[in-house]
């Protein structure tokens, strides 16, 4: 029981000592590796909130900018026609709008103006006047036209219902954003801008008149002079919005401008496809909503109504779980090896500790079993040896005194060189000398020598030989050794059995001769034939005959120094058969 605590103290020890701290460097180890993990998309997240919000700052300077621009042209630039106030020449001077043929900023899908009646115009398109309407622009402006037409009154409300808003200026030129704009103007440059497709058209007929001689008329159509005094005109910041257009939320910037003909509506539509490419979003793009926005991607514009932000796609959640794995997998390179290698030295220590354990219990069973073996035979040499000195018994059985003088000294020979046999083993100096001479004789000489006592305790030989003679290298004491431990073990074992005959032979096979020693005994139990070689094992219970349980390993350790073997076989019905082969030509090793 002391012996078996200390290798279960050992394991104590290695549970506390090394499976702990290895179980909680695992636990902490993938418990930071999980946050590591997490903190992985996290960091991705953050990444992609910081592009959407530095996108959307690119954004908004470059729509602030179109702004501040486009905050300072005049109201009448939206006309297809229009009179300069700020012209040089006196009188009616109508000229194309500079927007006539499109905007010169990439970012402008369209200009438009809403009237006070509702009806929407374009610049780039002059229902009126007809040489003004022809080529790619016109044809564009028209489908433009008719795209925003049946959305004026949208847009004219999301302008109109705007409430001041106060903007920050990005650039120092921005000086006109949050405040309105006054503008004083002669009533003649009004009703010039006014009227100015009329105005152009008389001056058309006029200029046809001219060439035919007439004399030009005034330079404005009729019913129409150029009244005294001034107009005031206010116009109003620009201000963005989103607005539902064909059911497609489109991206505007509207401004009121009151005239004494009433309420105008000017605005321009955003090309936002245009500003995605300009500004080189790379998988990231602009989503206008007609909802308030409320995500961390809006970019900071005063919309009067709707959003508009910036979208930047999730990370690929592959890459996350290859970075995820990689994370790991790294945890568990420097984890596992340690481990291992710590995990291997505890077995090994355990190991050692359950070989010493099993070593001791072998030995102090050796001690026990060395000592019963050899008690016995000297017991009875003692006792005969006495007996002839004493001249006790009966004398006519004085033969029989020394003949059992004799068996006890062998049975002790046997013992003491099983003993020797192992220590040698033990050290590695078990040696074999073969000769070649013949087996099928030195058989036949051996069993003579242990018939008598074999026979004296109840048991016989049956010898089954199939040549008369067999040449085969062996060493003729290790052999006498071998098949001595056989015989023994053979007669020991079929001591309660009816047929108690042991049969013993020879056979060739073509590469080696076979001795075999065979009983008709209990056989070997199938849980005893994995260890019944080792040393100290025996193939029985332990109520079985006495032993110290060096024969079988002895002699196995004699046949593989022959370059041969001993095996065990099972006989059907019952007992146990062992085979001793030799190789029929000297072994290497000899």
């Amino acid at each position: 029981m002391a012996r078996r605590s200390r290798f279960v103290v050992a394991a104590l020890l290695l549970v506390v000592g090394l499976l702990v701290p290895l179980a909680a460097w695992l636990v902490t180890g993938l418990s930071a590796v999980h946050k590591a993990q997490s903190a992985l998309a996290a960091r991705a997240e953050d990444a992609r909130r910081l592009e959407a919000r530095s996108l959307g700052g690119r954004v908004m300077v470059r729509l602030s900018a179109l702004r501040d621009v486009e905050t300072r042209r005049p109201y009448f630039h939206y006309q297809s026609l229009y009179h300069d106030p700020m012209g040089a020449d006196l009188g009616a001077s109508i000229t194309p709008s500079p927007l006539a043929h499109g905007a010169a900023d990439p970012l402008i899908a369209s200009y438009f103006q809403v009237d006070a009646s509702g009806a929407l115009s374009v610049p780039t398109y002059n229902g009126e006047v007809d040489d003004l309407s022809h080529g790619e622009t016109a044809d564009a402006g028209h489908r433009l036209r008719d795209l925003l037409a049946p959305s004026a009154r949208l847009l004219e409300a999301a302008a109109v219902d705007a409430p001041e808003v106060d903007v920050v200026a990005i650039s120092a030129k921005s000086t006109f954003f949050g405040q309105q704009t006054k503008q004083v103007l002669d009533n003649s440059d009004w009703q010039q801008n006014a009227n100015a497709n009329e105005i152009y058209g008389s001056l058309k007929n006029n200029l046809k008149g001219n060439s035919k001689g007439g004399k030009p008329e005034s330079g404005y159509p009729s019913g129409l002079t150029a009244n005294p005094g001034t107009v005031l005109i206010t116009i109003e910041p620009l201000r963005w919005a989103v607005v539902s257009i064909g059911g497609v939320p489109r991206l505007f910037t509207l401004r009121r401008v009151t005239t004494p003909a009433g309420k105008v509506t000017q605005g321009i539509l955003i090309a936002v496809d245009a500003l995605e490419r300009s500004l080189g979003l790379e998988g990231a793009q602009l989503v206008t909503s007609l909802s308030p926005g409320q995500g961390e991607a809006d970019i900071v514009l005063p919309l009067t109504q709707g959003s508009l932000s910036v979208e930047v796609p999730p990370v690929d959640p592959r890459s996350l779980d290859t970075e995820r794995a990689d994370l790991l997998r790294e945890f568990l390179v420097r984890y596992l090896p340690i481990a291992t290698a710590a995990l291997c030295a505890g077995a090994l220590v355990l190991a050692v500790v359950a070989q010493a354990e099993r070593l001791a219990r072998q030995r102090s069973q050796f001690a026990a079993s060395a000592a019963h073996e050899l008690r016995t035979p000297l017991a009875g040499l003692r006792l005969y040896g006495e007996m002839l000195e004493g001249g006790l018994g009966d004398p006519a059985q004085t033969h029989t005194y020394a003949r059992r003088i004799s068996e006890e000294a062998a049975r002790l020979g046997r013992v003491v060189t099983n003993v020797l046999g192992f220590s040698q083993l033990e050290r590695g100096a078990l040696r074999v000398k073969p000769e070649s001479r013949d087996l099928v004789a030195w058989l036949f000489e051996t069993t003579e020598r242990l018939r008598p006592a074999i026979e004296a305790a109840g048991a016989s030989f049956e010898l089954d030989v199939e040549t008369d003679e067999l040449i085969v290298p062996f060493d003729a004491d290790a052999l006498f050794q071998m098949l001595q431990n056989l015989v023994d073990n053979a007669e020991k074992y079929t001591r309660e059995e009816t047929d108690r005959a042991i049969r013993i032979g020879v056979a060739v096979t073509k590469t080696s001769a076979q001795l075999f020693v065979e009983d008709h005994g209990a056989g070997i139990d199938a849980g005893f034939a994995r260890t019944l070689f080792d040393a100290f094992s025996r193939g029985t219970r332990d109520d079985g005959p006495a032993g110290i349980g060096l024969g079988l390993s002895i002699s196995r350790a004699l046949a593989v120094a022959h370059g041969g073997d001993l095996l065990h076989e099972h006989v059907t019905p019952r007992g146990a058969r062992f085979v001793v082969s030799l190789p029929l030509r000297p072994a290497a090793s000899a």
